[in-house]
């Protein structure tokens, strides 16, 4: 189930160019999936007028809403159908801590001849991901040990990592630890998390 409806949301953003609204005949699906988003009520406001896409600070392409009041608003479709936990929002916070890192490996990677190396697929800025080759998850775990951390102690706040320190320190073992890749988004979420 949770699969599928993944899947048809993945549809729709790879169907709907950056920048433009989502297809009319998908908002009623679009909005009875926003119901389940853990902050719906602040996120819908007043209304939803259409859902476009935009990209997001990891330069992928991303749901978004215009509310009737003219208010943009982002949400996490995948929190939608999974809901929201305490590891999902530290392992988020990781992550934030290296998008600057990560999309500026994408900006420099990126040539007008770079190809998927896993389908060869011809690579553009809205058609790529930047991959782990070494699994994210992999890395975490390896910097939390090398930190005799355990995930859920670590503090967030808005998916921000409190201390600035361990952030730092986050941010230098992934700088020197890191094998970053581009390949197609579709071959990026092919692979298992």
């Amino acid at each position: 189930m949770k699969a599928g409806l993944k899947g048809r949301v993945r549809e729709i953003v790879a169907s709907t160019p950056a920048g433009r609204d989502v297809s009319a005949e998908h908002h009623a699906f679009l909005l009875d999936l926003l119901r389940h988003h853990p902050d719906a009520a602040n996120k819908i406001g007043c209304g939803v007028a259409a859902f476009f896409t935009r990209e997001n600070d990891f330069g992928k392409k991303a749901l978004a809403l215009r509310r009737i009041d003219g208010v943009l608003v982002d949400f996490s479709w995948v929190k939608c159908i999974d809901g929201d936990s305490q590891h999902k929002n530290i392992t988020a916070a990781f992550r934030t801590a290296i998008r600057a890192q990560v999309r500026q490996f994408k900006q420099r990677a990126l040539t007008a001849s770079s190809t998927c190396p896993l389908s060869g697929v011809p690579l553009t800025w809205d058609n790529s991901h930047v991959d782990h080759h070494i699994p994210f998850r992999v890395l975490l775990t390896s910097f939390l040990d090398k930190e005799k951390l355990i995930l859920n102690d670590v503090q967030v706040d808005q998916r921000e990592l409190i201390d600035i320190e361990l952030r730092q320190r986050w941010r230098s073992f992934h700088e020197d630890t890191a094998v970053l890749r581009l390949i197609s988004a579709t071959e990026n979420l092919k692979r298992a998390r």
